[in-house]
């Protein structure tokens, strides 16, 4: 039989199985690397080139909420800022600016890794812009406050070797630029004695020729740690109310009022902002927006984690209403500063971080307080790849922090907290003593806290040696 030809074509059906399976998708590889070449020249051009000179002018920023991505927004930080982008569940949103408007210094200039330019890029852009979507819930705009009876804040910013300059520059700026002048009486910065020549003689221009006269710094002889060093700061503050933050975040506009209207509601109230994540990997930027009806919560191993509202706690609820939390993350809080001396601050026994969330948060409960995260309040927070701040020595340090919690509040309870934890029954917690007496004075024991505030946090049944049934 002859080799049949189309009626159309007048070609063979061999040559037309050729020209599909070979020729086609040869065809279509041009056509796409034709593409990609218009969007290399699209990109060069709108970035001033993306060289390993310069890093790329897209950060990309991702919500990693449940539900899938959504709507892509992308804004240009070129321009005016838009502080209005909305961001929710499952959105995805970009942000590009031109690296030609950074500046590096000779150092930095000598050693151009991917996660420095970022960091760089990120944090040495003009601070009166916000660089990434607002957080907090669409109701919140539409609140007033009477800022004549809400008490004014010293705000305490902790640091060492381990900030970079410009990240805590850009901490403060956004806390000036962002807070109602007569609530804010003051910026205590505290240096935990840094050794970084630009933490010190850099961080000393800046306080002499930009910062106001209510910016303060305070140095440490010795290296404390965070817990220490906040101490120190909380103890220099002359407002009413103390606000606690990391030194690598960016308060959004009216952060404030809401922490300070949940304190004026309830003076024994522990009041935390609502974080959002920016996180670098791998030289990408990527934002997690807060969700703004988390719980913060701990287990027997004293590891926190986040939990949602239950569909029935959520049920009839005004979504700006501050949520229940048996605990907070800690690294964006205030309180009453009167309140946070009668219950004991925060312990000097502790070393470096670790553990002092759990603590601070039990004793405002078991005093008569209230802990509660505050949707109308976000912040976002400055995550790096590698070390943060603090973490020298983190797992001993850490280990016996939360021995002391645990010795001090929970009562006949350890015994759970050692069962996760076996290896604390050997560390040496230090001098109990002050804790134990401050314990006496409490209203509440850690049997209410679990009953009233985290019932989920149950008793786990360790004595058990077998389940079973009788045939």
């Amino acid at each position: 039989m002859g080799e049949g030809r189309t009626w159309l074509t007048g070609k063979s059906w061999r040559q037309q199985r050729v020209w599909r399976c070979v020729l086609g998708p040869l065809l279509a590889l041009v056509l796409l690397n034709g593409v990609l070449l218009l969007l290399w020249s699209f990109m060069t051009t709108r970035c001033g080139g993306l060289s390993t000179e310069q890093p790329s002018c897209w950060y990309q920023t991702r919500n990693i909420r449940p539900g899938g991505l959504g709507e892509i927004h992308e804004v240009d930080l070129t321009g005016e800022p838009q502080q209005d982008l909305p961001v929710f569940s499952g959105q995805v949103a970009r942000a590009s600016t031109s690296p030609r408007h950074i500046s590096l210094s000779d150092d930095e200039a000598a050693n151009k890794t991917s996660l420095q330019y970022h960091v760089i890029m990120r944090s040495d852009m003009n601070s009166t812009r916000h660089l990434w979507p607002w957080g907090r819930v669409y109701g919140c705009d539409a609140l007033s406050y009477d800022t004549s009876s809400l008490a004014s804040v010293s705000v305490v910013i902790t640091f060492h070797d381990n900030e970079q300059l410009s990240d805590l520059l850009h901490t403060v700026r956004s806390v000036l630029q962002r807070t109602s002048p007569h609530l804010l009486a003051e910026v205590i910065l505290v240096d935990d004695n840094s050794q970084k020549v630009e933490l010190r003689e850099g961080l000393d221009r800046h306080l002499a020729v930009e910062f106001p006269a209510n910016v303060r710094l305070l140095r440490s002889a010795t290296r404390g740690g965070l817990i220490r060093a906040r101490l120190l700061g909380t103890r220099a503050a002359q407002a009413p109310v103390i606000v606690c933050m990391d030194s690598h975040m960016e308060v959004e506009e009216r952060w404030l009022e809401p922490l300070l209207e949940a304190i004026r509601q309830n003076r024994r109230t522990l009041a935390a902002s609502y974080l959002d994540w920016m996180e670098e990997k791998d030289g990408i930027w990527e934002f997690m927006h807060g969700a703004s009806t988390w719980k913060t919560y701990f287990d027997w191993s004293f590891t926190f984690g986040f939990q949602d509202m239950s569909v029935r706690d959520k049920q009839n609820r005004n979504e700006t209403h501050p949520v229940r939390t048996p605990i907070t993350i800690g690294g964006m809080f205030a309180i009453e500063k009167q309140f946070f001396r009668e219950i004991g601050e925060f312990d000097d026994g502790m070393q470096f971080w670790g553990g002092e969330n759990i603590d601070l948060a039990l004793r405002v409960w078991l005093f008569g307080g209230r802990v509660v995260n505050v949707p109308c309040s976000h912040a976002a927070h400055l995550e790096r790849t590698g070390h943060r701040n603090y973490r020298v020595g983190r797992l001993e340090h850490t280990w016996v922090n939360h021995k002391r919690v645990a010795a001090v509040w929970l009562g006949d309870y350890i015994k759970y907290f050692y069962y996760y934890n076996p290896r604390s029954k050997v560390l040496d917690t230090g001098d109990l003593s002050r804790r134990i007496a401050l314990r006496r004075k409490s209203v509440r024991d850690f049997s209410w806290f679990l009953k009233n505030v985290f019932p989920e946090m149950g008793v786990p049944d360790v004595d058990t040696f077998a389940w079973g049934g009788v045939s």
